[in-house]
């Protein structure tokens, strides 16, 4: 057996208290593709899907499932404790479906195939979560493994998607399961590192019911994570979680909160569980707070509904105002008034220097000012509110952000139009409602709105995957767009490891529909330039290759514009040959026949002679060698008195 393929322990059941075999993770992964266990599978998920809970979970039990982890001598109680447990140098991580609503088993895979420390995946039993196995490094201690498994969950917590706190346990069992398409890459060796808990894996314990005894809850992407001490808290904050976010009835509630016995800091009490959901559900239940956000009027009766949809219909002599162009980049569109624009990239591509960029050309307006706004400028009035909305970063890097829009606006300050607000202390539904009151208010005091910018589009709803969501919270962007006749600026991640510049979920794919200009960001690993440009633009597409590039100064300690994308890439084509030819060609002081060139080119690269010929166009036309009058060549390092010589 390898080093790259340990034991791992494997059990008849969940019940069996010891393993009765080892094997390796190549041979699980081969037994989950074929279809040694594709009918025990099968016919759980049918149960599954008859409705049958109770069913499911009594025949999942005798369903056989290995150790990831590692081997046990004996039972696997207190294994680790009484150095009975080899540990493999694996972590388990189970991406249930309950913590993970809206998010679908292949994009979960997708995820974890684009991350390094992930060297296998398949989709669990039920058909709807995902098993994913890590490398960390082998741990002798339940603590030592316990920090490793922190470390897997802040890293994927960014990604919004919950890792079940049961895997802190080394010795927990997974299920087998039937999946073709499981994989497995053995070769993979970067290591997940312990990590110590902060007070940032705590949960919030914010339990307090409002004075009128209705329990308003905001809403959460997953069940909070059990704590290491205030169990009947978690257990409370857990039971609204279900009863509100994951839709459980009671029964279902108390038996969630029971199947975390054993992973948490003390043994629960018998009716613990029950109690706590039993206390939930008694509580009468106002509608969630993130409803609220939907501000239209219920009193409306249909006749007005109708009368206020027929005002605006077609009347060819009455035609409505076109669409207002009012930002470009480059002199093509990419904001209009009454439309969205999307700003889309990876994690850490420049997107922050777009943004600030936007607020810069917004503060500026039609004024001719110094200032490095990447190439972006306004068009037409600029006498309205800018309204810029965060939701993704500190109040430092906020801070930090918007004082860089003020300095590429070229102003000294910051205009009095500018209206940024921190809405991360908010909950989701909090910033949606704060937005359209912020609108509300400024209108009559600016007497109009130029822009609005939401950086992070994604944190105004509960789940870019709901599509029921996704497309109710562009029809209110757009509606906004229109109502308050201003261009909107959604500004949106796209999935990690995604080649395409695919955007998150039922969102970004309804955001990108939608946009009057689709703007992305793309950010070259090598030499660390980004570019912006465009596709599926309303007016006109910006191709990569004539994208506008930018990258970071020290001197000015911002991103500054550089060049447009083609004339980056002709530097970059010059600077290769000039070092190419300073390699193989002769320096000052000695003239060269074009035959003795080509064999140095052909020798020196290792190429065709056509390709060498090639090569001797590209120096001339780069000024890099230049023929004499006696019908040799030199280097362009010549002085004028040699190639008087020559020419001689």
């Amino acid at each position: 057996m390898t080093p790259e393929s340990p034991a791992i322990g494997f059990y008849k059941s969940a019940l069996a208290p010891e393993e009765c075999a080892t094997t390796t993770l190549q041979d699980l992964i081969d037994a989950i593709q074929s279809d040694e266990f594709a009918s025990k599978i099968a016919k759980l998920r049918s149960t599954l899907a008859a409705g049958d809970d109770d069913g499911y979970a009594v025949a999942k039990k005798d369903l056989q499932a290995v150790s990831i982890s590692g081997t046990c001598d004996g039972k696997r109680a207190n294994a680790i404790q009484e150095g009975r447990f080899t540990h493999s140098g694996f972590l388990q991580l189970d991406f249930d479906a309950v913590d993970n609503i809206g998010w679908e088993v292949e994009e979960i895979v997708e995820i974890l195939r684009a991350e390094p420390r992930i060297v296998g995946a398949f989709i669990s039993p039920s058909g709807q979560g995902v098993k994913g196995i890590a490398r960390i490094p082998a741990c002798s201690t339940k603590d030592e493994h316990a920090a490793c498994f922190v470390s897997a969950r802040n890293h994927f917590r960014s990604s919004n998607l919950v890792i079940d706190e049961a895997c802190k346990d080394p010795v927990r069992l997974m299920f087998i399961s039937h999946d073709p398409a499981a994989w497995l890459d053995l070769d993979r060796a970067a290591t997940f590192q312990p990590e110590t808990p902060t007070s940032q894996d705590l949960p919030s314990g914010s339990l307090q019911a409002p004075k009128s005894g209705l329990v308003i809850r905001a809403p959460r992407m997953s069940c909070p994570p059990p704590p290491r001490e205030g169990i009947h808290t978690w257990l409370m904050e857990a039971a609204w979680w279900c009863r509100i976010q994951g839709g459980m009835d009671e029964r279902e509630t108390a038996e969630f909160l029971q199947s975390h016995d054993g992973s948490l800091r003390r043994a629960l009490q018998p009716t613990e569980a029950a109690d706590a959901a039993k206390q939930c559900f008694a509580k009468p239940l106002q509608d969630p707070a993130w409803k609220a956000a939907n501000m239209e009027s219920d009193k409306e009766t249909p006749d007005e509904l109708l009368a206020r949809a027929y005002a605006l219909q077609f009347n060819e002599n009455d035609p409505p105002p076109p669409d207002e162009t009012c930002m470009s980049i480059g002199e093509i569109p990419i904001a209009a008034r009454g439309n969205l624009t999307v700003i889309q990239g990876k994690s850490k591509v420049g997107k922050s220097a777009v943004i600030s960029a936007v607020l810069g050309a917004a503060q500026r307006g039609n004024r001719t000012l110094s200032g490095d706004t990447l190439c972006i400028e306004w068009s037409g009035e600029s006498a309205g509110a800018i309204i810029h909305i965060d939701t993704e970063q500190s109040r430092a890097d906020w801070h930090a952000l918007v004082c860089r829009g003020v300095h590429r606006a070229g102003t000294g300050k910051a205009s009095t139009r500018l209206i940024s607000l921190p809405l991360i202390p908010f909950n989701r539904a909090q910033r949606l409602k704060i937005l359209r009151l912020a609108l509300a208010h400024e209108l009559p005091l600016k007497g109009k709105i130029d822009a609005v910018i939401i950086d992070g589009i994604a944190d105004l709803c509960t789940s870019p995957n709901d599509e029921a969501e996704a497309l109710e919270l562009v029809g209110t962007c757009m509606a906004l767009a229109q109502e308050f006749h201003c261009p909107i600026f959604c500004v949106l991640h796209e999935n990690p490891g995604t080649e395409t510049g695919k955007t998150r979920g039922h969102l970004g794919s309804e955001l990108n529909r939608k946009a009057f200009a689709n703007i992305k960001v793309e950010k070259d690993a090598q030499t660390s330039i980004s570019t912006i440009f465009g596709s599926d633009m309303r007016k006109r597409d910006i191709p990569k290759e004539q994208g506008f590039c930018f990258g970071w100064s020290g001197a000015d300690e911002m991103h500054v514009f550089l060049a447009r994308a083609g004339e980056i890439k002709d530097t970059v084509k010059e600077e290769k040959a000039r070092k190419e030819a300073a390699s193989i060609l002769p320096r000052a002081g000695r003239s060269f026949r074009y035959s003795e060139a080509l064999c140095m080119i052909q020798d020196g690269l290792g190429i065709s002679q056509s390709t060498a010929k090639r090569r001797m166009i590209t120096y001339e036309s780069e000024g890099l060698i230049y023929k004499t009058t006696a019908g040799d060549y030199m280097t362009s390092t010549e002085n004028e008195e040699n190639e008087q010589n020559v020419s001689r």
